[in-house]
């Protein structure tokens, strides 16, 4: 940051480009990058929507809260979960 005459603040660093391995599409996650290296902050993301969805499930059949979800909210839970599954193992193992 540099001070101006005025006694104002102005950036003088410019942006940086995106050197990520992958696009900003959620759908390039889904492809190992060509050097084989896994992304492990990918597959802890995914690893960690996963226990998020098992936890939800969980909090359905304990009993403590009294309600519980409906079918349709049961199989999309099921239908998410096994979506990250595969999306594990093709972040780990590339196929």
């Amino acid at each position: 940051m540099a001070t101006l005459d005025n006694n104002t603040k102005e950036e003088t660093t410019t942006p940086r480009p995106c050197l990520d391995k992958y696009s900003s599409m959620p759908e390039a996650y889904m492809q190992m990058p060509t050097n084989k290296e896994i992304d492990i902050d990918a597959l802890n993301c995914c690893l960690k929507r996963a226990e998020a969805v098992c936890m939800m499930l969980g909090s359905n059949f304990n009993g403590l809260s009294g309600t519980t979800f409906n079918d349709e909210i049961l199989a999309n839970a099921v239908w998410a979960l096994e979506g990250y599954i595969n999306q594990a193992h093709i972040l780990a193992n590339g196929n």
